[in-house]
């Protein structure tokens, strides 16, 4: 850190020994010498991580940008500002957490973005907050914190969004279906094998967007992407080409190809209740010979484990041919695998055993999703990481 010491001593900043050991104050420091970087935070329940993804694809185009995404709690975002080297940075695009009251504010203090995305509010960390309401006024921190110069972005269609444009001090822009909108979605498509293709309307103009990722409810994420990078100055053509290229991230709705021919669709990050229906309803719009559903852990719900865990279950064999749920929660479908759905609904305490049932009656090009959260372990499992984009990169400019 010889950078920053310099620098505190060229400012006559003589701070007590136990704060220069914390990175928090160190972090706070350093971020003042990125005068010509452009920071970018993107918060929300559902789809920030891949919005950060496809923004730092389309910023590439216009020069070198570092994005980091997973590392996104406070303790984190000071170490990922430390890493950066600010002469060599235009663009610095940061997924934020929200994951407990406080956790927002702390990281915008360090981060200080002037650029600030909302995808959607749901109800995952129900335990942290008690309800939407609660977690949307964590996010909107994000917004809160903006500079009057700055620029909000944000869902038109989710209410909770879109009510933080009261409390903006800078300019807003929308993106949704909503007729208002900066970026209206005129429609979305994705049926397997086929990504989703998503049709918007932008300042009077229509065109399509061509992605790689799978399941239409990535529209959130695409147009969140896609209006900023649009808002910052990047051309409708780089911004195309950059997310006709750009894979899903690792772990969120990943494809890979398992040995035996088939395709699996990795979402096995976490696996918030709330947001289960809406990640299956890509296959029950997907053509392929069979249709297999792995769960692992069920996550950010009150109440019985046993009547959630039976709606999952039911939600599932509505749109898959067999389901199979592994790990120490598998027992709670027990008796409906015995019962009603025997024959399509298994269970298997280890998840060595759920691979073994799935690679044992594999059926080529059967499509498998799989969906966990980061507890179960999955992901190492089923497809190695190298397989995939890193979430964490500097992208040079083309």
């Amino acid at each position: 850190m010889s950078h920053l010491s310099n620098y505190l001593k060229l400012q006559g900043i003589r701070p007590p020994r136990t704060w220069v050991r914390t990175r928090e104050f160190r972090a706070k420091i350093w971020r003042r010498l990125f005068p010509g970087t452009t920071f970018v935070a993107a918060t929300g329940s559902f789809g920030k991580t891949t919005a950060t993804q496809l923004l730092a694809r389309m910023l590439r185009t216009q020069g070198r940008t570092y994005f980091r995404t997973d590392f996104n709690e406070p303790h984190n975002i000071w170490d990922n500002l430390l890493r950066a080297k600010p002469w060599r940075i235009r663009y610095f695009v940061q997924e934020v957490s929200g994951h407990k009251p406080g956790s927002v504010s702390r990281c915008v203090a360090a981060l200080r973005p002037s650029i600030g995305i909302v995808t959607a509010i749901s109800g995952d960390h129900r335990k942290a907050f008690g309800g939407s309401e609660a977690t949307a006024l964590e996010k909107s921190a994000l917004v809160r914190s903006l500079p009057g110069s700055g620029l909000a972005v944000l869902n038109a269609d989710d209410p909770l969004v879109a009510a933080m444009a009261a409390g903006s001090p800078c300019r807003v822009v929308r993106f949704g279906s909503n007729a208002d909108a900066d970026l209206r979605l005129i429609g979305a498509r994705s049926r397997w094998p086929e990504r989703l293709t998503v049709e918007v309307e932008y300042k009077g103009e229509r065109f399509e967007v061509k992605t790689q990722l799978v399941g239409e409810h990535w529209a959130v994420s695409v147009m969140a992407a896609l209006l900023t990078a649009l808002e910052m100055g990047v051309s409708r053509s780089d911004c195309l080409s950059a997310l006709e290229d750009a894979r899903p991230a690792y772990n969120r709705m990943s494809v890979h190809r398992t040995p035996q021919g088939g395709w699996c669709v990795l979402d096995a990050y976490k696996s918030s209740y709330y947001g289960i229906e809406v990640c299956l309803q890509f296959l029950a719009q997907s053509s392929a010979p069979r249709k297999t559903v792995l769960f692992g852990t069920v996550s950010d719900y009150t109440g019985s484990s046993k009547s959630h865990y039976y709606n999952v279950a039911r939600m599932a064999l509505a749109v898959a041919d067999r389901v199979i749920f592994t790990g120490r929660n598998a027992e709670r479908v027990r008796r409906l695998a015995t019962g009603e759905f025997a024959g399509r609904l298994f269970t298997a305490e280890r998840p060595a055993d759920a691979l073994r049932m799935i690679e044992e009656n594999a059926v080529p090009d059967e499509l498998i999703y799989v969906k966990a959260t980061r507890v179960d372990k999955l992901a190492q499992l089923l497809a190695p990481r190298r397989e995939s984009i890193s979430e964490t990169s500097i992208l040079r400019s083309s």
